[in-house]
């Protein structure tokens, strides 16, 4: 635990730096898959990474901190239980999808041994919501690919768009629930057209898995139940009014790619893209599987390399897209009770703060995670950071 004690101007110069890192990162986390090559090949979210764990490691070793209690346990449990797995996979490789949740582990514990106050919090919510209008530009920027099948988005490399559209859940709780805060008016107003718009957004991306992600999070602003009736009825009645409004006036333009995406005879006549035939050959091929590897799984990193169901509905062979398909062939029966019980935790934390932001937050992500690879991007790892980050910085009121 943190050694008491006043800073040193040299602990305080790190911090400073590890905070601006962090904004930086935070701000650009919903296009970091689109900044490969503004240095060489990797993203430029990577020296942002990098710079955080380089400053926060140093502070850390000068203040002699590290957070490890009960609360994080079962999250550092499942990192470390993906992390060694892949020592146990029958083709041991680093590519983009072990490297990630690597990082993701190491931002984790430098994050949340750094303790931020809630001055510091406060700023990373600044960020988020300073990212909408980084998502705003990258959509206009890339709006005519729309009306060549789907919504394309592209900065300097090209960034999946199913991935893009889900990875806007953290803006989108924070949108969410701001129009129940007591604030000024002319934030919740701004509130609802960014949410509005957002959610436009998802339905140009022609993403169902996104769909559904953010259907459940405005079904569970209501389940939260913690708001007035006033504030229920003005929020289902913007609601109402925009679906009306979108039905009206943007449905006629989408084209008829898009459109088509969304219905229910497309989803069972494309196999969910291809999805269910991939989880039923996953399932048979756990089934035969021998007893260690139905309990340890093949190891991270060897999806690919065992279910062997090559291209299934145009999708990359390394992906189940569905995290707990992925964690029964990868990680076993045992990986998947830790993968629950972090699950589990997180949402135990958010509640257990009162953290509507991050219960909205949690519910997006996970629901997301059935569908796309979540558990392998930054978002995911992000947002099981800053849930651990937002209930212990009670902790460290004063720096």
């Amino acid at each position: 635990m943190d050694s008491t004690g006043p800073q040193t101007a040299k602990e305080r110069y790190q911090g400073k730096a590890l905070l601006l890192f962090l904004y930086a990162y935070v701000m650009l986390l919903p296009i970091g898959t689109g900044l490969a090559g503004i240095i060489g090949q990797i993203s430029f979210m990577n020296y942002l990474a990098v710079g955080i764990v380089l400053t926060g490691l140093f502070y850390c070793a000068r203040k002699r901190v590290i957070l490890l209690n009960k609360n994080i346990v079962p999250t550092v449990l499942y990192f470390i239980y993906t992390i060694i797995s892949v020592l146990w996979a029958n083709k041991i490789e680093m590519n983009w999808y072990v490297v990630t949740n690597m990082v993701n582990f190491v931002l984790f514990m430098v994050l949340v041994s750094y303790g931020m106050t809630e001055k510091d919090v406060k700023g990373v919510e600044h960020c988020i919501g300073l990212s909408q209008i980084i998502v705003f530009w990258a959509v206009l920027k890339n709006i005519s690919s729309l009306f060549r099948y789907r919504l394309n988005i592209t900065v300097v490399s090209s960034i999946g768009i199913s991935d893009f559209a889900c990875g806007l859940c953290l803006i989108m709780a924070l949108c969410l629930n701001m129009t129940t805060l007591n604030v000024k008016r002319r934030w919740k107003v701004l509130a609802y057209l960014c949410a509005i718009l957002d959610f436009s957004i998802i339905l140009m991306s022609g993403s169902r898995g996104a769909v559904i992600m953010a259907l459940a999070m405005i079904f569970t602003l209501f389940l939260l139940g913690n708001y007035s009736n006033k504030t229920k009825i003005i929020t289902l009645a913007v609601i109402i009014f925009s679906v009306i409004l979108f039905y009206q006036f943007f449905l006629p333009f989408l084209p008829h790619t898009v459109k088509d995406r969304l219905t229910l005879e497309a989803v069972i006549k494309s196999h969910g893209s291809g999805r269910f035939r991939v989880w039923k050959i996953a399932w048979e091929t756990f089934l035969n599987s021998s007893f260690m590897r139905q309990l340890f799984g093949n190891g991270f990193n060897s999806f690919m390399y065992v279910i062997r169901y090559g291209s299934q509905g145009g999708h990359q062979d390394l992906m189940a897209h569905n995290v707990i398909v992925q964690m029964l062939v990868e990680g076993g029966i045992l990986g998947v009770i830790l993968l629950l019980g972090m699950i589990i935790s997180q949402f135990h934390l958010a509640i257990k703060k009162h953290d509507n932001m991050m219960i909205i937050a949690l519910v997006g992500l996970f629901i997301s995670a059935l569908s796309i690879d979540m558990q392998v991007t930054r978002i995911w790892g992000f947002i099981l950071t800053f849930n651990c980050i937002r209930y212990h910085c009670k902790n460290y009121s004063k720096r």
